[in-house]
């Protein structure tokens, strides 16, 4: 299954540091200013008291070699059977097994199959790299409440405000035709709501039956059709269906 095709997991790996290293400078003492330390040791004020503690946990932004990385570690949204949430290392391992080893699976999106172990671990990095990127607070992992295990991946960002889109929702060739599509994007249009969105769009490749039903039956409308597309992978020409939800 894969609805649109945005979700750029294969992205070059960013030099970042671990959060808990940043948080360990950060003052804690609520009548006096929070800073934390760029990379270059010089300090940051990031606020003043209870508000600037609870900034500081919600989003932790850092600046390294030009690159910003926001901790949004505790982003998580839950369905009936699934949870959505930042994909950790350890989960390699099913998610490769599950997802992006599978041609199927990546059928009408762009990113390619991953042939090994190393290479899925190699994938694994650059893909919490992309994450860790402000402007994708909402690119999330799928994995199964009932397993734990990593089924997929889904995301969704704010295009200008009040107007989000769908990044990509992509099940393992196991995990489809059981609701759980429809469970993520529901999820997904929920969240967006309550941010303040007006209109969520998303789209899917023409020939892409299942995922038109999906938007559709979760209450989208048709609104356009792309410029005729090449995939880079293959060389083939595509359009793409343009779908729009509107609160």
């Amino acid at each position: 299954m894969g609805v649109g095709e945005k979700y750029e997991s294969d992205c070059i790996l960013s030099p970042t540091w671990i959060y808990g290293k940043w948080r360990k400078r950060i003052g804690r003492r609520h009548d006096r200013v929070y800073y934390k330390d760029d990379k270059g040791g010089r300090k940051c004020a990031v606020g003043r008291g209870a508000d600037a503690s609870e900034n500081i946990k919600r989003q932790l932004t850092m600046v390294i070699d030009g690159s910003m990385v926001t901790d949004y570690s505790d982003v998580k949204l839950e369905t009936k059977d699934l949870i959505l949430k930042k994909a950790e290392f350890e989960d390699w391992k099913t998610i490769y097994y599950n997802l992006w080893r599978h041609k199927e699976s990546a059928k009408y999106m762009l990113w390619q199959p991953t042939e090994t172990d190393e290479d899925a671990k190699d994938r694994m990095k650059r893909t919490i790299a992309f994450e860790e990127k402000p402007e994708n607070k909402y690119a999330l992992f799928v994995y199964l409440k009932k397993t734990g295990e990593a089924i997929g991946f889904a995301g969704m960002r704010e295009l200008e405000r009040g107007i989000y889109e769908e990044t990509g929702i992509a099940l393992g060739p196991e995990f489809v035709r059981k609701g759980y599509g429809r469970q993520i994007l529901t999820a997904l249009l929920e969240e967006a709501g309550k941010l303040g969105a007006k209109e969520f769009h998303a789209c899917n490749r023409t020939g892409n039956a299942a995922s038109r039903v999906l938007q559709l039956s979760c209450g989208f409308v048709f609104d356009s059709l792309s410029e005729e597309k090449t995939d880079p992978r293959t060389g083939e020409t595509y359009v793409l269906e343009n779908h729009i939800y509107r609160y």
